[in-house]
């Protein structure tokens, strides 16, 4: 009896330390883009679109993190938006693709700050932190050639291609995160996703050769510390009770 109660407490500690290291949160922001309809940065904010995610995050330490993220959203882009004398105007591409991420990133804190706004690695109030990861984007372009074009004779190239819709996708970014209690954190962040396809918005060839498209990911995280602690792993925010542990006899 005593043996297994041993166990059964080595076990419970066990999944309290897990516990505390475990965060599970939600993403409300934000996507655009970047590609062969270009947008120049007085056209970001009017084509962004909304997105939401939901995402978990297993803190190894104080500094690193891996987090697997689930994101939507939808992207936009329409030449239009170009002054009235330019070519791409007069060329009148436009589209919209929901746009699904499936992806895991790593993150370091790289400035940690308490409540004092001295640098504290271990109790940390406010944290900077830079992620980068690989995931796979899934997406379906509608694509307006605004025909008939009056600066393009011919759309059908890309009008008929054939062509994969989903892309593996690199990931970097960075933001900051706010811990409010010893369970919750508020947090800001920007990441881009490179993909390796330039059908991200259902135009290539018309356009000649050029990088493939991006997209982007901006806006804000909540998340929940389980079993308390700060999400690091340590108990520095206060403790909790729960009541978990082993039978009685």
């Amino acid at each position: 009896m005593k043996k297994f109660l041993i166990i059964c407490l080595f076990l419970t500690t066990n999944l309290l330390v897990k516990a505390q290291n475990l965060e599970a949160g939600f993403f409300l922001g934000t996507a655009f883009y970047n590609g062969d309809i270009d947008v120049n940065l007085g056209n970001v904010f009017p084509q962004m679109r909304p997105s939401i995610g939901i995402f978990g995050r297993y803190n190894f330490n104080p500094t690193f993190s891996l987090r697997a993220q689930v994101y939507a959203g939808k992207l936009f882009a329409d030449e239009k938006n170009y002054g009235s004398s330019s070519y791409r105007s007069l060329r009148g591409f436009s589209f919209t693709s929901p746009v699904t991420e499936i992806s895991a990133v790593f993150e370091a804190n790289l400035i940690s700050l308490d409540r004092n706004f001295a640098f504290d690695r271990n109790d940390p109030f406010l944290s900077f932190y830079g992620f980068g990861g690989v995931g796979g984007a899934f997406f379906d372009p509608t694509t307006n050639f605004n025909e008939p074009n009056p600066v393009i004779d011919d759309v059908s190239i890309d009008k008929f291609a054939v062509y994969p819709k989903s892309s593996v996708v690199l990931i970097g970014g960075g933001g900051a995160k706010v811990k409010l209690t010893n369970e919750l954190t508020l947090g800001l962040e920007l990441g881009v996703r490179k993909t390796f396809t330039d059908y991200l918005d259902g135009i290539s060839l018309l356009v000649g050769p050029r990088a493939k498209d991006y997209y982007f990911f901006s806006g804000a995280t909540i998340s929940w510390s389980f079993g308390g602690g700060n999400g690091s792993g340590n108990g520095n925010w206060g403790s909790h009770g729960k009541n978990v542990g082993c039978p009685t006899f």
